[in-house]
């Protein structure tokens, strides 16, 4: 029968802790334990009561899953919004680009799904609703290992 060994630690004070701030992104993919090793070291550093930068990692085991979410047509998406800062619908960025508005919806939703993007949705009392587009916020990290 196996025996677990528990360690006693010290409670982490949680103000602070949780905010409504958005959180850098780092995306990486399989065969890293870079990511683990990170997280390890960030608790650490909480628990001795260091200030840490928070930070949102999404991690790929496989690279076919990485390319499947992010399409060279995604990518190229993702870099008009981050380059010109947004957009304020989806039909202007779908005319930018050249693109089926459908196609672009679509894409967006699944961009925004995995944070390279945000989507930002008005409501206009009797007349619908527009969605704006926005670069993420803070830093996107791609980090691919073989």
């Amino acid at each position: 029968m196996k025996t677990t060994k528990t360690k006693q630690t010290k409670p982490v004070a949680e103000e602070g802790l949780f905010t409504d701030e958005l959180m850098p992104t780092r995306f990486t993919t399989g065969g890293d334990t870079t990511g683990l090793d990170e997280v390890r070291a960030r608790i650490r550093d909480i628990a001795h009561g260091k200030q840490v930068q928070p930070l949102k990692v999404i991690h790929f085991e496989n690279p076919k899953d990485f390319l499947s979410a992010f399409t060279p047509k995604r990518y190229e998406l993702f870099l008009y919004v981050k380059n010109h800062g947004g957009a304020e619908s989806i039909e202007e960025l779908s005319l930018a680009m050249g693109r089926d508005r459908g196609t672009v919806s679509r894409d967006l939703k699944e961009l925004s799904r995995w944070g390279f993007i945000r989507l930002l949705e008005t409501t206009f009392p009797g007349h619908g609703k527009r969605v704006s587009i926005r670069p993420p916020e803070g830093e996107v990290e791609l980090r691919f290992r073989a």
